[in-house]
């Protein structure tokens, strides 16, 4: 609370759109907690408010205490629902404990979002189709896909160079991507998003406003925040977080001034992520104008059909979703 203390002002006389406890799996603090944190800032009923868990943590009382201090969004680390792929990803969960967990988490939050993974060593069609085998019995209303990736610092990283020769070839990978978004379409949910997919509109307002540029502030060791145009990160280390608080000093470690153009350029390639597109009339009047050169390499991307632009909408295509890294990647060069 003292972090928070120290950065309130900010928030003074702005509507929080949303709240998100993530990064690790924030659901460890407890009930108690987390309602001791939310006690101090200003909501009202339409904030959204996400909580991460994983299913081994998942029990009824914590999740009707949850219900109780408003939190109205639940994310759920499932990742899958294969015996073999949940121990290569060395989750301490199983199968069953998952669908258990979804069950209690709808009873008292009905807004539940899961996190599911390809493209993983050892992976083959048939077993990534028995995970999706589970999903139109499930009560969830939204999910996120990811594929694997090997970050520094994780277990995963120090056998990169093994695990690479077990991953998926390239060909099967795609088809394990358009399998699900096949899957998911014909479930009715909808893919709002790159890596994103709601039933009923339920989209995620906290990462929607991520992907429009909304400012938003971080709490806690490790922490980013963007606000004012500016990026910015806490330490990483605990103690040193600690101990700039009890000093009544933000806990800020690297502070980014971003500048004219890339400011722009970066918030649109993040609108791009958004697949029903935007007007570029909209975005010029509230962003600012893109440099020609970006201009330019925009009608490029176009004749590459990588984008559509139709009047003054832009969307990715089909083709450019699969290839969003790469767009994003000539667009800042």
């Amino acid at each position: 609370m003292q972090e928070w203390d120290l950065k309130k002002n900010e928030l003074s006389n702005k509507k929080i759109v949303s709240i998100y406890f993530g990064g690790g799996t924030p659901a460890l603090l407890g009930a108690k907690n987390i309602e001791r944190i939310l006690s101090a800032i200003p909501l009202d009923s339409s904030t959204e408010i996400t909580l991460e868990t994983n299913p081994n943590i998942v029990t009824l009382p914590e999740m009707a205490h949850y219900k109780k201090i408003g939190i109205n969004r639940m994310s759920l680390g499932v990742q899958s629902l294969h015996k073999e792929t949940l121990q290569f990803l060395q989750r301490t969960h199983s199968k069953e404990k998952a669908l258990q967990a979804i069950d209690i988490i709808h009873n008292f939050i009905p807004n539940l979002s899961i996190d599911l993974m390809y493209d993983i060593p050892h992976q083959t069609l048939t077993s990534w189709q028995e995970t999706l085998s589970y999903l139109p019995k499930l009560p969830i209303t939204h999910i996120s896909l990811y594929n694997l990736t090997f970050e520094p610092e994780t277990p995963f990283f120090s056998q990169k160079k093994i695990l690479e020769d077990f991953l998926p070839p390239s060909k099967e990978s795609l088809s394990l991507l358009t399998s699900a978004c096949s899957f998911l379409e014909k479930e009715k949910f909808l893919r709002y998003e790159i890596a994103s997919f709601a039933k009923n509109g339920l989209y995620s307002h906290h990462n929607i406003g991520y992907w429009n540029g909304r400012p938003f502030l971080g709490f806690g060791p490790s922490a980013w925040s963007y606000w004012s145009k500016e990026r910015f990160s806490n330490v990483s280390s605990i103690t040193t977080y600690i101990q700039n608080l009890s000093q009544k000093k933000l806990p800020v470690d690297y502070v980014e001034k971003l500048q004219a153009p890339n400011d722009v350029i970066e918030l649109f390639i993040l609108h791009l992520r958004l697949l029903q597109g935007f007007s570029l009339i909209d975005f010029k009047k509230q962003h600012g104008i893109l440099p020609k050169e970006t201009l330019d390499t925009l009608k490029m991307l176009t004749q590459e059909k990588l984008l559509s632009i139709t009047k003054d909408w832009i969307t990715l295509t089909k083709k450019g979703v699969l290839f969003y890294d790469h767009i994003a990647v000539e667009l800042l060069a």
